[in-house]
């Protein structure tokens, strides 16, 4: 019996064999003496296209890897992604490292027991992102980046915001920091921190206003460089300013570049967290649900922008021992197309456990309540 069936296995392969199907290449393991796998040059790249799986190895990337599978997946002891990527990425492509999966149905899954942490960074796939880390108190720590999941995903900078389909979820078992990135799932959007607090801030913008063109961190316009220079440094008040055309004035203006809004979310959007979940300022938008749930709170969401197209918000913290403001709302902006709820069940200061100061909550209906006292929108509740 177990001869025949070895023969079976034989003939099945052969024939894969003939038809041209190749196996699945395995993952890399490799880790060199000392425990970290830094990946620094194209053949470092090219060996982890079928993704890496050492979990005593730390892993640190710093050029872009193209998978070679629908699904890839990197699991080590930490996971570093470092932009820009090292190797130069083809013309068109964003100049950080790329982890882009375009396959059909594709996926890129990062595992990560100690930390993760992404900058300068486009991790995308046309089916699921998945960002995780598994041990206690583990954080994500994610700056500067791109987070999609969607079916349109390209390695442009921007490729595939916006589009269909697609889930994004991310992990922790300690804090999970997302800011001054944009990410998005055309299908869902998860972030769940099981032991520590969520801060995901995302702000749009419309690239309408303008930066001090002597900022220490803004590009410097051609116009002042040739004409505001004296020994090599550039000087303020500037000596040609005088001389200036009306043209060459509106050239000082640097413009500021817009940050892209978090979108996605079709079905569902949501923030679960044991501690802190931090919104302050963001623009968000939603197809339909969102939730956003904090154990112990509290949940900062003062001016935050939120759209959703048909659906429904739930804001809530279980209990948030007696701390004042413990859901912020001051000068948040939410347009709800469906109810909007938003709750403490206990533990509410004497005064001010929810503020909505200067809000604009449009909902049908809208309900908030402070451990049972109703609240209008506008000011502190309890009063």
């Amino acid at each position: 019996m177990k001869k025949g069936m070895w023969l079976i296995a034989l003939a099945g392969f052969a024939l894969l064999l003939g038809m041209g199907v190749p196996a699945e290449a395995a993952p890399s393991t490799f880790c060199p003496p000392g425990g970290t796998f830094e990946v620094t040059t194209a053949a470092d790249a090219l060996s982890l296209a079928d993704g890496y799986n050492n979990n005593a190895c730390h892993l640190i990337i710093k050029v872009s890897i193209t998978p070679a599978d629908s699904s890839v997946t990197f699991n080590a002891k930490s996971i570093t992604v470092q932009g820009p990527s090292l190797v130069a990425n083809p013309p068109g492509a964003s100049p950080n490292v790329l982890i882009v999966n375009t396959n059909a149905n594709a996926s890129v899954i990062l595992t990560g027991i100690d930390f993760v942490k992404i900058d300068q960074g486009s991790i995308k796939a046309t089916n699921i992102v998945r960002i995780t880390c598994t041990a206690a108190d583990c954080p994500i720590d994610v700056t500067a980046s791109e987070l999609y999941a969607t079916t349109t995903v390209t390695t442009a900078t921007g490729g595939g915001f916006g589009g269909p389909g697609g889930t994004l979820q991310i992990t922790s078992n300690g804090n999970t920091s997302i800011t001054t990135t944009s990410f998005t799932g055309g299908a869902l959007v998860k972030f769940t921190s099981q032991n520590g607090s969520i801060t995901a801030i995302c702000k749009g913008g419309t690239g309408g206003e303008c930066l001090p063109p002597f900022g220490p961190n803004n590009p410097v316009s051609p116009i002042l460089v040739a004409n505001c220079t004296v020994n090599g440094q550039l000087v303020f008040p500037c000596p040609k300013l005088a001389d200036f055309t009306q043209d060459q004035v509106q050239e000082i203006c640097i413009p500021v570049v817009p940050q892209l809004p978090c979108d996605g979310g079709s079905k569902e959007k949501d923030f679960i967290a044991e501690g802190l979940i931090d919104l302050t300022g963001s623009a968000m938008t939603a197809d339909r649900h969102m939730v956003i749930k904090s154990d112990v709170g509290p949940i900062n969401a003062a001016g935050l922008i939120l759209d959703i197209t048909q659906g429904s918000l739930v804001m809530s913290v279980n209990n948030c021992g007696g701390v004042a403001k413990c859901i912020d709302l001051a000068g948040a902006d939410l347009n709800v197309n469906g109810p909007v709820n938003i709750f403490i069940k206990s533990g509410c200061a004497a005064q001010g456990a929810i503020d909505t100061t200067n809000a604009t909550i449009i909902g049908t209906p809208v309900k908030i309540t402070a451990c049972g006292t109703v609240c209008p929108v506008g000011g502190l509740c309890p009063p």
